[in-house]
């Protein structure tokens, strides 16, 4: 699985860095050849609130797309995800987790088909996934909605925006093709605003390398590994240089505790081993 989830612009005095446009992704990722499957979602959840019979109930929604919930495997304790043709649509559908669902109807099963008020749009519950941990940030959030009911314009032409694209490999030997064909669709297009901008960089990423190179734009596709691994090697020594610089440093203190005990055993003729013993 890989992630296209930055986009980094530069030139001689401006420089721009942020996640990428949903046009964009949708114009020369979604188009991949490679891939089995690629899904085009938002970044980052935002926490917005459900009204449930004037009952509000706070939640952190993302936005995606219909193949969200091919490219990734969510455990449905009730109904079902929302497919491409609702998204298609602009079905007012969603997908709640467990701990939502409870605290708005009760259990999981007794959401499916309930209504819910979101953004001052009515939405109804057509699926209950388990809770998804805050540490796949890349695909956690409470409630998911079709991409194509946010208020924002899909449409903008901008390489920079909120959003991601998370790729499925047909097998594993197949990552470095799919990275190097969406290299050579970037190196034909134009760089926007050429005035400002002389380079565009972008990576697909696996998810070891997103988390290597998290917001450095200078990483390259590996993330940086080497300068990665340089950090934490340097901290486990630093971490480990502590305690033996303490057990130094005590060792010292006691010897100098005894230096005038040492001194008089000495002059009484002991040895360096007897002093040791």
């Amino acid at each position: 699985m890989l992630f296209v989830n930055r986009m980094v612009l530069r030139g001689p005095v401006a420089q721009g860095a942020s996640s990428v446009g949903y046009a964009f992704l949708e114009r020369h990722v979604r188009t991949l050849r490679t891939p089995e499957a690629v899904s085009v979602s938002e970044a980052a959840p935002v926490n917005v609130m459900l009204y449930v019979s004037q009952q509000g109930v706070k939640a952190d929604r993302r936005y995606t797309d219909g193949n969200f919930w091919r490219v990734l495997d969510f455990d449905f304790v009730a109904g079902r995800p929302y497919n491409a043709p609702e998204v298609r649509d602009t079905a007012h559908v969603l997908v709640l987790n467990e701990t939502v669902a409870r605290r708005c109807f009760g259990t999981a099963a007794a959401a499916v088909g309930r209504a819910v008020q979101l953004e001052g749009q009515p939405y109804r519950v057509v699926g209950v996934v388990a809770d998804v941990p805050t540490s796949r940030e890349r695909t956690y959030a409470e409630c998911w909605v079709p991409v194509t009911t946010t208020a924002a314009d899909l449409r903008d032409a901008n390489h920079l925006g909120e959003y991601q694209a998370i790729i499925l490999a047909k097998r594993a030997a197949d990552v470095p093709a799919i990275q190097a064909e969406y290299q050579q669709v970037l190196r034909r297009l134009p760089i926007p605003d050429p005035q400002q901008y002389k380079e565009m960089r972008s990576y697909a990423r696996t998810l070891l390398a997103h988390y290597m190179a998290s917001r450095d734009n200078d990483a390259d596709q590996s993330g940086d590994a080497a300068a990665f691994w340089q950090c934490w090697l340097g901290l486990g020594f630093l971490f480990m240089l502590l305690p033996v610089l303490n057990l130094v440093n005590i060792n010292v203190s006691r010897t100098l505790e005894r230096a005038a005990e040492i001194g008089v055993r000495k002059a009484f003729g002991a040895t360096a081993g007897r002093l040791v013993g």
